[in-house]
């Protein structure tokens, strides 16, 4: 598999020495994400989904959800024949995504900087738990980091040699990752960037070329967007290639709050009415607000989203790899950029930050990791072999690794009782069901409709329960004591109302519990216990 961004001068067979460790390292890394995803138990609610949007585009499209990213569930479909069991075959897809992610990191570790450092780059995403987590599950990240890295290696060959088709390529790849997840978006603003400053840059590219270049490469991003902007246009009356941004940034209003866990459901439960639809909208709108989201997600960089993207070993490694690059003018390869190109995601810090919205950008961070260590303890002239310092830390980093990669083999999945008690509602009653508490795992496993609590009393909550036909009354110990403190006898079991018996309790071996309760009065028919 040659490089698309093979070094200027590197020769052939600069490229073909990639196909060995491309070939053993993405092996590795997907038997790795098969083994790992075989532990998996549930789903995530944003998975569930991506299964529905890729079940849609083979029997109804009626059902598809336009608001979410359509790349994953485009690529899954086409696997759902495979297996009865389609949560299966999307994480197989997310492991075999994931584990490709290895090529690109080794073309880009060849374009972007002159430092042997392929196999360290290779393999330090290959174990990389954060990646190996998302690529596990049947969320978007696994694509969105396959055609991230790729872009960016066709972007810095554009940088590099001026070439139209490949600032065309990188059109392609950029709004395939903005299909992917909509932060993409934020990319074609660095691509302007370095483009527009390749003059300066790299000296013998003339002014035509890069208007040339920034012209085609934006009308080509457009044009893969196009499609899905209409189709969002068609649902919400405006164009964008995220319809709901807007709503997503009153969620993130939750960011800060001593109850986030209640706000969120305010937000999702009782909208407001005046939701700004873009984000240039809200920061008008609600400027203080966005100041303070983004004073507080910068305390939340350090305390949760950077040791849950890269552990401590990587961030380790990366402070190395950073103080080690070399920030050259052309013809030297571009290590610059690669400290550059994390930069769009600070657009992240107005929204709610998720370690796993860093993951495409793993690659890259493994390659300046890389670096650092081929450089650390090395003279003038440098060694093709590591330092004896350098061999110690990446022992020890990858040392750190193995619990992290080896977690789901001795804890269960915190989704798991939530499946369990979807199973045993559906067993109970089969499919279509309604019950009282907005819980959308357990209503996608028991195939029911799930009523949402709100800001209702319980007893209020009952009455339009029965109006819905709804039979159950659902709590679980990990959102509702946040949500709804006065709920909180719900968990515990207690006869906090006559109309309500205790049916069923799944708990798991972290002491995550679902306490499920039959509503006396809701169907004359009896509940067969499975």
């Amino acid at each position: 598999m040659a490089s698309p961004a093979e070094a200027e001068g590197g020769g052939g067979r600069r490229g073909d020495g990639l196909w060995l460790p491309g070939l053993i390292l993405s092996g590795a890394a997907i038997l790795l994400r098969l083994a790992v995803a075989s532990r998996r138990e549930g789903i995530e609610v944003d998975g569930i989904t991506y299964l529905t949007n890729a079940r849609a585009l083979l029997s109804d499209f009626g059902a598809f959800t336009v608001l979410h990213p359509p790349l994953y569930s485009i690529i899954l479909t086409p696997f759902l024949w495979l297996s009865a069991d389609a949560e299966w075959v999307a994480r197989v897809v997310s492991a075999v995504l994931g584990g490709l992610w290895v090529w690109p990191t080794l073309w880009l570790s060849r374009g972007a900087t002159d430092a042997r450092v392929a196999w360290l780059a290779g393999l330090l995403v290959a174990v990389s738990p954060s990646a190996v987590e998302a690529s596990t599950r049947v969320l978007s990240e696994p694509i969105a980091g396959l055609t991230l890295t790729t872009f960016f290696v066709v972007l810095v060959r554009a940088l590099r040699t001026g070439s139209l088709g490949s600032a065309a390529l990188a059109g392609v790849l950029g709004g395939l990752t903005t299909l992917s997840r909509p932060e993409g978006m934020a990319y074609l603003a660095l691509a302007w960037v370095v483009l527009a400053r390749a003059p300066r840059l790299v000296a013998w590219r003339a002014s035509r070329h890069v208007l040339a270049g920034l012209g085609v490469l934006t009308l080509v991003w457009c044009a893969v967007l196009f499609p899905y902007m209409a189709l969002v246009k068609r649902e919400t009356g405006h164009w964008h290639w995220s319809g709901k941004v807007g709503q997503t940034l009153v969620f993130a209003e939750s960011v800060g709050d001593e109850r986030p866990g209640a706000a969120m459901e305010r937000a999702i439960t009782d909208p407001a009415p005046d939701v700004p639809r873009t984000l240039l909208d809200y920061v008008l709108a609600r400027p203080r607000e966005a100041v303070k989201r983004i004073a507080v997600n910068l305390h939340l960089v350090d305390k949760y989203f950077a040791p849950g993207l890269l552990q401590s070993g990587g961030i380790a490694l990366l402070a190395v790899g950073l103080v080690q690059l070399q920030w050259r003018r052309g013809p030297a390869p571009p290590e610059w950029f690669l400290a550059i190109a994390p930069l769009p995601l600070l657009g992240l810090l107005l929204f709610v930050l998720d370690a796993r919205y860093g993951t495409p950008l793993v690659p890259v961070l493994s390659i300046i990791a890389a670096i650092g260590l081929r450089r650390l303890g090395q003279p003038d002239e440098p060694s093709p072999h590591l330092s004896v310092r350098a061999r110690i830390l990446l022992v020890v980093v990858l040392l750190s690794f193995g619990p992290w990669i080896a977690r789901p083999w001795f804890r269960q999945d915190p989704a798991a009782v939530e499946k369990q008690a979807g199973l045993w509602i559906r067993r109970s009653t089969g499919p279509g069901a309604t019950f009282i508490g907005r819980y959308p795992v357990i209503a996608h496993y028991a195939e029911a409709r799930a009523i949402p609590f709100g800001q209702r009393s319980l007893d209020a909550a009952l009455a339009e329960g029965r109006s819905l036909g709804a039979r159950f009354v659902v709590a679980d110990s990990v959102r509702l004591p946040e949500s709804r403190p006065d709920l909180l006898g719900l968990v515990a079991g207690a006869r906090v109302n006559p109309d309500l018996e205790l049916a069923h309790v799944e708990e798991d071996r972290a002491g995550r519990r679902v306490v499920i309760y039959q509503i006396r009065d809701a169907d004359a028919r009896r509940v067969r216990t499975p």
